[in-house]
C-alpha cells in the first residue's frame, strides 16, 4: 500500500494528509471525522490481534506444564506397577504411589494449571473468531461501504466483545507477562505486514 494519500476535502477545499504509522487508510465518506473513526477501528483491530497472540502464547506456557504433569503421572504409575510386580517389596509404598497417581488423575481438571490451560484454550477460540469477524468488517470499511455512524458502532461493538470475552473467561483479569506480550506484539506485527503489506501502529 502507498505510504501517503492526499484527499481533497469537499467542505473546506483543502488537501488533507491521511496517515497511520506506515499505512494510509482510505477516507470514509470524504470526512475527516470518518477518517479518525476509521483509524480508531484499525487500532482496535491491531489490539485485538495482539490479544489473540498473547493468549495463544500464554496457552503454550500452560500446555508445557500440563504435558509434563501428564508424563510424570504416567511414569510414576507405570514405575509403581512395575516395581511392585518385580520386587514385591514394600507393597504399601508402591500402592501408595498408585493411589496418589489415581487421585491426581481424578482432580486434574480442577488443578489451577489444568483449569488455566482449558480456560486459555477456550479464550483463544473466542478471540480468533472475533478477529475473523473484525477482518470482514475491515474489508467493508476499506471498500467504503460503511458510513461514519455505522463505523463508530462497529468499533464500540468490537471493544465490548473483547471486554466481554476476557471478563467471561478471566473475571479477575488475565495476568500480563511482559515477555510474552512483547512476543505477541511481534507476532501481530508480522501478521499485519504479511497480510496488509504495512507496519502496524
Amino acid at each position: 500500500m502507498p505510504t501517503k494519500v492526499e484527499q481533497k476535502n469537499n467542505a473546506a477545499g483543502q488537501d488533507v494528509d491521511v496517515q497511520l504509522g506506515q499505512e494510509v487508510l482510505p477516507p470514509v465518506a470524504g470526512q475527516e471525522s470518518g477518517i479518525r473513526i476509521q483509524q480508531l477501528y484499525w487500532k482496535q483491530l491491531i489490539q485485538l490481534k495482539v490479544e489473540c497472540e498473547y493468549v495463544r502464547r500464554y496457552q503454550a506456557v500452560y500446555r508445557w506444564w500440563v504435558t509434563r504433569i501428564d508424563v510424570t503421572k504416567a511414569v510414576l504409575s507405570v514405575g509403581a506397577l512395575g516395581g511392585w510386580a518385580a520386587t514385591q517389596v514394600s507393597p504399601m509404598i508402591w500402592g501408595g504411589v498408585i493411589v496418589a497417581v489415581q487421585v491426581a488423575n481424578a482432580v486434574q481438571n480442577i488443578l489451577p494449571t489444568s483449569k488455566h490451560y482449558q480456560t486459555l484454550s477456550a479464550l483463544v477460540i473466542v478471540l480468533d473468531t472475533l478477529f475473523i469477524t473484525a477482518l470482514g468488517e475491515w474489508e467493508e470499511i476499506q471498500a467504503g461501504r460503511v458510513d461514519e455512524a455505522a463505523l463508530a458502532v462497529a468499533r464500540q461493538n468490537l471493544m465490548k466483545q473483547m471486554h466481554d470475552a476476557q471478563a467471561k473467561h478471566f473475571p479477575t483479569g488475565l495476568h500480563r507477562r511482559d515477555d510474552l506480550f512483547k512476543l505477541a506484539e511481534a507476532d501481530a506485527a508480522a501478521y499485519i505486514r504479511a497480510t496488509f503489506g504495512t507496519e502496524p501502529i
